[in-house]
């Protein structure tokens, strides 16, 4: 296997980009996957020779590939500064459509875009979800840490909130 790095942006959240780097050391084969800008989750390492479904990831017990992979990956793309820019234009894009779209909160329930249904104002979660959109207005671009819930909006008083 040769060297290779690629990158993979899906959704509309910086929390689901993620970059990889496929490289050989000790003549085995690693992959280092990071998320974002790097800084919120650590990075995963697996030797696809020994471990081609990636159960275990190496990362604590081979700081050394990862260093070196790191440094192969940032080589090629400057990872936090793309997860930064792209929080940057999602910022953009949402305070953008806040501000061209008169009554935005009723808007966010029409049937013809894409939210998912917990943005019914007949939903329980609503008004927490016009609050959430709100606060990340407010407070600016930004990456953040994926969630850990696996449902939206996540309880009050829980890891995501």
């Amino acid at each position: 296997r040769r060297d290779a790095t690629r990158t993979l942006k899906t959704g509309d959240d910086i929390a689901t980009s993620w970059f990889l780097a496929v490289g050989v050391f000790d003549n085995a084969t690693f992959k280092l996957i990071r998320w974002g800008n790097g800084s919120h989750h650590p990075p995963l390492l697996f030797d696809l020779d020994a471990d081609p479904n990636e159960d275990s990831d190496l990362s604590s017990s081979r700081p050394d590939v990862v260093a070196a992979m790191d440094a192969m990956l940032l080589g090629v793309v400057d990872y936090p500064a793309v997860a930064n820019d792209v929080a940057a234009y999602d910022y953009r894009s949402l305070a953008a459509w806040t501000d061209q779209t008169p009554n935005w909160r009723d808007a966010m329930a029409a049937p013809d875009l894409r939210w998912h249904p917990v943005f019914a104002p007949d939903n329980a979660t609503f008004e927490k979800n016009v609050a959430e959109v709100e606060r990340v207005l407010a407070s600016g671009p930004a990456v953040l840490p994926c969630r850990a819930a696996l449902a939206w909006p996540p309880e009050e008083g829980g890891s995501d909130s």
